[in-house]
């Protein structure tokens, strides 16, 4: 998605200018972070914020979500049977967006 599109979804696209002068193509927008976003000169707090949690939901898609895929149908590889019941399964990192990484 194009900063264009995804301010003007927003309804943000008065930060557009701010955007295009200082080079924020697509890439770059999947990357800022809040002090980013000040240093750009988006100065309300709101503003950061919706953008901030619009770029979480585009760097993170729920599961199946706009990929079109089925949701995961078989376990998740936490646990493992044992002769004398279940042990933890292998440690994991969690993914960026707070779910378990396979």
């Amino acid at each position: 998605m194009t900063p264009s599109a995804f301010l003007h979804g927003l309804e943000l696209e008065e930060h557009l200018p701010l955007f295009e002068a200082n080079g924020i193509d697509t890439e770059a927008l999947l990357a800022l972070t809040d002090a980013d976003l000040k240093e750009l000169g988006v100065a309300r707090l709101g503003d950061r914020n919706k953008i901030l949690a619009a770029l979480e939901k585009m760097r993170c898609p729920a599961p199946g979500a706009a990929q079109g895929k089925p949701l995961r149908t078989r376990p998740l590889p936490c646990a493992t049977p044992t002769p004398h019941g279940l042990s933890p399964g292998p440690r994991r990192s969690p993914s960026p967006c707070g779910s378990i990484s396979s």
